[in-house]
């Protein structure tokens, strides 16, 4: 009870602590041992400056030293593939992932030939169900999209033409081809359409939203069709997010049906990445 009782004074009094103090505090608190200490400026830290890489680098580790393996993972991937860290890259390949090459010739057929046209790096990360895989095209070189720090070396020789996520079951949901999912009619059809959807206006004045945005994933699936809408994340927050659902699924499932992703001229189960703007 006496240490969280510490802990606590320390959290109310970084309140009034200026950011770049919290930083340097967090951090000497760190090297004392103080792990709950260091985790609760950091964190603080954070909330001011979320997108400060020396920030999320170091608010990782101290989550590691605490145990917190999960959250070290994920601020590590996130660091790794939005920021191209190679530093939190072989941390997350170190600490959560194994990795498997499987490579293919020009058919798409295994091979054990590694002068084989494609190749494909499998990363099993902890705490998940599901494995990730990214497929290289070695003969489309310098022309990389993604970098996968599984396989450094073949990266930089290599273009990924694609990156799916492999269920247990077997199932797989692809979150990059080169032929994404899309509107019938393209663009203007999709800006046209959620112009004029009425339960955006709805969930306006029902939840008094203004210039507020929310940020969604969906499966658009190898016929077309949309399931398992997510709310991932808001503008601001609002004090009943299953109105706001409601009006999501709404919005979502009154879309015609999608032109499917490709992969390889087949139809794929695509993981989308969305928003939608009560303006």
């Amino acid at each position: 009870m006496k240490r969280l009782i510490i802990v606590f004074l320390f959290i109310a009094q970084c309140f009034m602590i200026k950011a770049q103090d919290l930083f340097k505090m967090g951090l000497d608190q760190f090297q004392k041992g103080e792990y709950a200490i260091a985790d609760s400026m950091l964190s603080l830290y954070m909330m001011q400056f979320p997108n400060d890489r020396n920030g999320i680098y170091n608010h990782a580790v101290t989550k590691l030293y605490r145990e917190d393996t999960c959250s070290f993972c994920n601020e590590m991937f996130f660091l790794r593939e939005l920021y191209l860290d190679k530093d939190a890259g072989n941390l997350y390949s170190k600490f959560c992932i194994a990795s498997d090459t499987v490579f293919y010739d020009g058919n798409y057929v295994r091979s054990t030939n590694r002068k084989s046209r494609f190749m494909e790096i499998i990363e099993s990360p902890k705490d998940t169900n599901y494995k990730t895989a990214y497929i290289h095209d070695k003969r489309n070189k310098n022309n990389t999209t993604q970098i996968c720090y599984a396989d450094l070396n073949r990266t930089k020789s290599s273009n990924i033409v694609a990156v799916y996520r492999l269920y247990e079951d077997s199932s797989k949901v692809f979150f990059f081809t080169q032929t994404p999912p899309s509107f019938p009619g393209g663009n203007d059809a999709e800006s046209e359409f959620r112009k004029n959807n009425p339960d955006i206006q709805k969930a306006k004045a029902e939840l008094n939203l203004s210039k507020f945005t929310a940020n969604i994933e969906y499966i658009v699936d190898k016929t077309g069709n949309i399931r398992d809408v997510k709310l991932v994340s808001t503008k601001y927050e609002i004090e009943n997010t299953e109105v706001l659902m409601k009006y999501i699924n709404s919005i979502i499932s009154s879309m015609p049906k999608q032109i499917p992703a490709k992969f390889r001229d087949e139809n794929v189960d695509y993981l989308s990445n969305d928003f939608i703007s009560f303006w």
